[in-house]
């Protein structure tokens, strides 16, 4: 059986370029850019030659680049769906275990995850009196809505059925965006409760990559996306179902200790690519918002 990788970009970068994922990573390695870049990094750059003439690169662009990718950035393979599910439940169960006092934990939805949450649901080392699972996102939906299949999508109903319906008597609780209220009352309702870990941040915020690099329900070209104070807000998408929908933010995002985001599926590589290596902004890609914190880890299960 493939054994399933994990690496540090800064630590194992051949074995990124030549093995696992070779269009994410290139270096200019002519010259005197190339002693540049090894003088920067600490390392032999030139395994891959940058196409061109330095002249023609952006030295910022790539610098900004390589040290968003070298220094903050652990990415894992697994070529299976029970190794994919398997770390990162650890992972997370090792967070549980490392923190003293209580534990704080963003939920996202989506179809990712949830093998993930119903795997979580049965582990008995994690400690569930001292864990409160909180939302990253949701549709504004409500809970009695006729239509069943519009009432199926709330991410609360699929976060509740496979992991708080397990855990729910020794779990200290379940913060979550009350879609029963008009849009902005909600959104003051949840971020009057986030005021609880608004200094500290959350201890994990665990995020998926949509197809149009939107993360949480940050979609592109959302003036969510430029929110410097609240920590919460209403955006729309006209790609994805339900158009209403309600999000943390990246003020909020980027102040947890740690960031896993968990992508699988052989189609997410092309994200994968333009996410790390493409120079869209996050305006154009959300995602990129994310790149650079000292705490991100990725699960990708390549299968």
């Amino acid at each position: 059986m493939e054994r399933a990788h994990s690496f540090k970009f800064h630590r194992d970068y051949s074995y990124i370029l030549d093995r696992n994922f070779p269009y994410l990573l290139f270096f200019p390695g002519r010259g005197s850019a190339k002693k540049y870049w090894s003088d920067v990094y600490s390392f032999p750059v030139g395994i891959k030659y940058f196409p061109h003439n330095c002249n023609e690169i952006d030295i910022v662009n790539i610098h900004n680049f390589i040290h968003n990718l070298i220094f903050f950035m652990d990415f894992q393979t697994f070529p299976t769906e029970a190794e994919f599910v398997t770390a990162a439940t650890n992972f997370i169960a090792k967070i549980c275990g490392e923190k003293q006092g209580d534990v704080h934990i963003a939920l996202s939805g989506g179809g990712t995850p949830k093998p993930i949450y119903e795997a979580l649901g049965k582990r008995d080392d994690i400690d569930f009196s001292r864990v409160i699972f909180w939302q990253v996102d949701e549709r504004h939906v409500s809970e009695y809505e006729p239509n069943l299949e519009l009432r199926s999508k709330l991410n609360k109903i699929m976060i509740f059925d496979t992991l708080i319906d397990s855990v729910k008597h020794n779990l200290r609780g379940f913060r979550s965006f009350n879609t029963e209220r008009p849009i902005e009352e909600a959104l003051q309702v949840y971020e009057k409760d986030l005021e609880e870990i608004q200094e500290s941040g959350f201890d994990l915020v665990l995020l998926g990559i949509g197809s149009d690099g939107h993360t949480a329900s940050l979609f592109p070209h959302s003036p969510a996306l430029h929110e410097q104070h609240r920590l919460v807000a209403h955006t729309t998408t006209d790609v994805f179902d339900v158009r209403d929908r309600l999000t943390i933010t990246f003020p909020l995002i980027l102040k947890s200790k740690n960031l896993a985001v968990l992508m699988k599926g052989k189609d997410k590589k092309d994200i994968v690519r333009e996410w790390v290596k493409g120079d869209k902004t996050v305006d154009e890609l959300p995602a990129k918002g994310i790149l650079g914190h000292e705490g991100l880890v990725v699960f990708f299960g390549d299968y």
